[in-house]
């Protein structure tokens, strides 16, 4: 088990294998080596010693052949002399020496030294004999040409030296061994660093891979097949990042995507809800001016019935319109169209004049309207007048709505730094609190008061009527004025809105102390403007193909003074205008026209065609746009088209009446060319 358990690096087992191949060739390689050195210094011992005997056994036939024992001895004792010859024998044809080098020819043996048979031929020049592992015997027989041998010479060697020579060249290749030894360590860590090492480098990275860790990358140096590898792991990584980015952000749009549904479930749930609240609110209005209208068709009814009548139709219409300005002002609004102007007005005034408005409606409800200034306020600050009077209408109106008792109070005050955002002294405020004792709101109620399309719930809707746009365009107009909306509210006791507008540059303006009673003005001045009383006239051109419209305009025109003449399209307009110029040329008044009143929306030629074509022919008298289209681009294209000024439909008679007295007193000299 525990050698089954056992792991080796790889590292471990490529030098390991490397050392082991390197000691089994190297060492079979050296033992070989060995091996054919011991044989060829062996031979060569041998031969030298075979060929010595050989030598000495010719040299020595005469001492032989005489029986010279002392020439023998003298002869032996000089081949004794060689290092590696231990002794030098003469041996009879018997083999029993008769003489030796050691003592000049006196033999030291009797017995025979050798068996003479053991020479297997005739021809046979040396015996050897090994009487032990390091001296061996050589036997050379004296021959007489080639008769038998007269006797022998033996040469006994040492092999100390021939061994020594063999363990030196046997040292030198065992140290030869060591030396490839080490160079085969050197080799094996050498690839080990290099072939190792990128391995190791890819375990680690796909190891990254593995924890999930992407960005992990393999350095590659190489051109081979392992530099492949790693940039196939490289690559693999690489898409894998992508991948799981591409996950995560699939994973992000998908959560974006359900936001995104949920929001827009949402917002069609609350549009749903809007367009059922928007059918009832125009559809109530509706009911009561289509019945009452019918009521007096009745030629039965009572004249103060039919003025009744003529009231309740005349302010349900006026409630519808404000239903549809409503809408076209959060649609100007969504689609960042709505048109601001920047102008210097008496913030007192206008208090004045939306408290007498409001104060007909509380009133009704008999509730007091409280205006509270405290300390001095500039009479007169630089913003959009129209948008500010909107915003304080609203908030008061729904302060009154959903007020039963009790009663409802604005709060005026001038302040030079802003609690809320910090302003200083160069960005001064007015604060406007507009506070009541109403049915209050949950904090829940309050987070969703200035969505569009919602109130604080379905119940309010059902109890209290209204859009629920009125508080959505009060607070994006305070924001677009550069201030904010901001509210207090507790279910039960009330609540207070807080209205901050920037007052703009200061020059010039006077501080003054306001007493409480001045936010009431005479209902007749609410407008800023007074009435006027003189009659018009003058001469003035209709163009509108709607008969309705034409009584109207017709009949309050004429009420108001005017002489009226009417076209239904654009392109009788053209002619009659035209026509006029040739009438003031021919000093004719009766044929002139003071004002043109244009529809822009009417067959054969509309009244943008109509107007262009009368500036290309150069009628310069004042050209007033009537239209159903009430977008601040609408407005742009009437001017464009060369109108002097443009009038919404429902046509409201005071604005009407004042926007041609102010044309007709602008122009000092009668159309011409």
């Amino acid at each position: 088990m525990a050698k089954r358990n056992m792991r080796l690096g790889i590292r471990t087992q490529l030098v390991g294998y490397t050392l082991v191949t390197a000691l089994l060739v190297g060492g079979s390689t050296i033992g070989y080596s060995i091996h054919i050195q011991r044989v060829a210094i062996h031979d060569e011992f041998h031969s030298r010693a075979a060929t010595m005997s050989s030598s000495l056994a010719m040299y020595l036939v005469d001492p032989f052949y005489e029986s010279n024992v002392h020439r023998l001895g003298i002869q032996l004792e000089i081949a004794q002399r060689d290092p590696d010859v231990l002794t030098a024998s003469a041996h009879d044809a018997s083999g029993v020496e008769i003489a030796s080098g050691a003592g000049y020819g006196v033999p030291t043996a009797t017995e025979p030294a050798f068996d003479p048979g053991q020479f297997q031929s005739a021809d046979e020049d040396a015996l050897f004999l090994r009487p032990n592992r390091s001296t061996f015997s050589v036997v050379s027989p004296v021959r007489i040409a080639n008769a038998e041998p007269i006797g022998y010479v033996c040469l006994t060697f040492s092999a100390a030296r021939a061994l020594e020579q063999i363990r030196r060249e046997t040292l030198s290749q065992l140290g030869l061994m060591l030396v490839l030894f080490a160079l085969g360590s050197v080799v094996a860590l050498i690839l080990s660093r290099r072939f190792v090492k990128p391995i190791l480098d890819m375990v680690a990275g796909t190891t990254a891979i593995r924890d999930g860790t992407f960005d992990t990358r393999i350095v590659v140096e190489r051109r081979d097949e392992l530099g492949d590898l790693a940039r196939s792991i490289n690559s693999m990584t690489q898409a894998l990042q992508n991948t799981t980015v591409s996950k995560e952000r699939l994973e992000l749009v998908n959560r974006d995507l359900e936001d995104a549904r949920a929001a827009a479930e949402s917002a069609n749930l609350s549009k749903s809800e809007f367009l059922a609240n928007m059918s009832h609110e125009i559809r109530t209005p509706m009911t009561a001016i289509l019945g009452f209208t019918e009521t007096m068709l009745d030629e039965d009814i009572s004249e103060s019935d039919r003025l009744r009548a003529v009231r309740t139709v005349h302010d349900n219409g006026e409630h519808l319109l404000q239903i549809i300005n409503d809408i076209l002002d959060i649609s100007k609004i969504e689609a960042g169209k709505l048109e601001f102007e920047c102008i210097r007005f008496s913030p007192l005034k206008l208090v004045a004049e939306v408290c007498s408005l409001m104060k007909v409606r509380a009133d009704a409800k008999h509730l007091p309207l409280d205006v509270e200034y405290v300390g001095a306020i500039p009479d007169t600050i630089q913003s959009d007048p129209t948008r500010l009077r909107q915003i304080l209408v609203n908030l008061i109106g729904n302060a009154i709505k959903f007020c039963d008792h009790g009663g409802v109070r604005m709060v005026v005050r001038f302040l030079d730094v802003d609690p809320i955002t910090g302003r200083g002294p160069d960005q001064p405020i007015l604060l406007f609190d507009i506070m009541d004792t109403g049915i209050g709101m949950t904090p829940e109620q309050t987070a969703r008061l200035f969505r569009p399309f919602s109130q604080a719930d379905s119940s309010t809707t059902r109890e209290f009527g209204g859009t629920g746009l009125g508080l959505t365009i009060s607070h994006r107009l305070a924001k677009m004025l550069g201030g904010n909306i901001t509210v207090v509210s507790k279910l039960g006791v009330g609540s207070t809105f807080h209205v901050r507008i920037p007052t703009g540059p200061l020059q010039g303006a006077k501080m003054v102390a306001p007493s409480c009673e001045s936010g009431v003005v005479d209902a007749d001045d609410a407008g800023g403007v007074k009435h006027e009383k003189a009659r018009l006239a003058c001469r003035i051109l209709l163009a509108e193909d709607g008969l309705d419209n034409q009584r109207l305009i017709s009949f309050v025109l004429k009420r108001a003074g005017a002489d009226v003449i009417v076209v239904d399209d654009g392109k009788k307009a053209f002619n009659k205008a035209m026509a006029s110029i040739c009438s003031r040329r021919d000093c004719d008044p009766d044929g002139s026209f003071d004002v043109v009143l244009m529809d822009m929306q009417m067959p054969v030629m509309d009244g943008y065609e109509a107007t262009r074509r009368l500036r290309e022919k150069g009628y310069t008298g004042p050209i007033l746009a009537l239209t159903a289209h009430a977008m601040a681009s609408d407005r742009r294209k009437c001017i464009d088209a060369g109108c002097d000024d443009y009038l919404t439909k429902p046509i409201d008679r005071k604005r009407l009446l004042a926007a041609i007295r102010s044309q007709v007193t602008r122009s000092t000299a009668p159309a011409s060319l």
